[in-house]
């Protein structure tokens, strides 16, 4: 009669059941609901159910924070996700915008690589011709126009710390980050002294050493140098620099007739203002006239539509 008049909670199947599923229940029914029992009874099944719930939150614990038995990714799995996905999308934009900043005859890249915050970009101009000018100048040219396009991708700024261009036997130049200008209009850009210039006249062929051993004629480099002045200011529209003109090879008959090559080069060429220009200028007796004219090593200027005064010199 005794064990009918129980409660269910206060039986002893039901004690058992919570003591191993969740020992701070089951101690709570010991204590309130078992008074019957001895004393050092429910002590000794305090403490050992005491220790198997703790056995058991570890078990748990260490079952939740381990990644191996876990499809939740960790804070590092995501971030470096996101990283990955960047990355790749930084270098698709790059492989577009240089791809549009070279020409599609003789020149091609074959390589874009983001490693070590280091942005290399391998450019093939072995099968470009570069007449009347050198690879070298080719080359100056591509860098500038590769790294403007690079640098108009600024959301992607935080991945890279400096852009190296690779032009293989031709040479290789490294940009830093630090050294991005910003002109008047807003336009960043790396300025070309300090940055490109090792490119200028590094290819160079042993006919063209032989030749310019020997000085072009003062009187000569003089008329060039004036017919130059009047190209730059006429028909480009900006100011001379004296400093940059440059006499980068030339050949002359007996009688001092033949052809000059002049490169133009303002320290400040880019995007700050000032242009580089490479000029063939022809001599045939008291004449000097410019032949060809390019402008940054990519826009060749129609001549017949320039002024005569602008590309011609007779001296007295």
């Amino acid at each position: 009669m005794e064990n009918a008049k129980k409660k269910f909670y206060q039986k002893n199947w039901f004690l058992w059941l919570w003591l191993m599923l969740f020992p701070p229940i089951g101690l709570i029914l010991l204590w309130a609901c078992h008074r019957s029992k001895k004393k050092i009874t429910k002590i000794i099944l305090s403490v050992v159910f005491i220790i198997w719930f703790i056995i058991l939150m570890s078990a748990t614990n260490s079952n939740t924070a381990d990644p191996a038995t876990s499809n939740v990714p960790t804070t590092e799995q995501i971030q470096s996700t996101k990283q990955k996905i960047t990355s790749e999308k930084f270098l698709t934009a790059v492989k577009e915008v240089v791809q549009e900043a070279i020409s599609s005859e003789g020149e091609s890249i074959t390589g874009v690589v983001l490693k070590d915050e280091d942005l290399c970009v391998t450019v093939d101009l072995s099968n470009a011709n570069p007449e009347p000018f050198t690879l070298g100048d080719l080359a100056w040219s591509r860098a500038s126009s590769i790294t403007d396009a690079i640098l108009e991708l600024a959301e992607y700024d935080n991945l890279w710390n400096t852009i190296t261009l690779d032009f293989g036997d031709i040479g290789r130049v490294t940009c830093n980050k630090a050294d991005i200008a910003v002109n008047e209009y807003g336009g960043r850009y790396f300025p070309a002294a300090g940055n490109f210039d090792s490119l200028i006249g590094i290819e160079t062929s042993k006919q063209e050493n032989e030749a310019n051993t020997a000085a072009l004629p003062f009187s000569v480099e003089n008329i060039c140098r004036a017919l130059t002045k009047i190209f730059i200011e006429g028909a480009v529209g900006e100011k001379y620099s004296m400093l940059a003109f440059n006499v980068k090879e030339f050949e002359l008959d007996n009688n001092g007739d033949g052809t000059i090559k002049i490169l133009y080069l303002p320290s400040n060429a880019g995007k700050e203002g000032a242009t580089k220009v490479n000029l063939t200028i022809s001599k045939t007796g008291n004449t000097y006239t410019i032949e060809y004219a390019l402008l940054a090593g990519l826009y060749e200027i129609e001549l017949s539509d320039v002024a005569d005064s602008y590309k011609v010199w007779i001296a007295e």
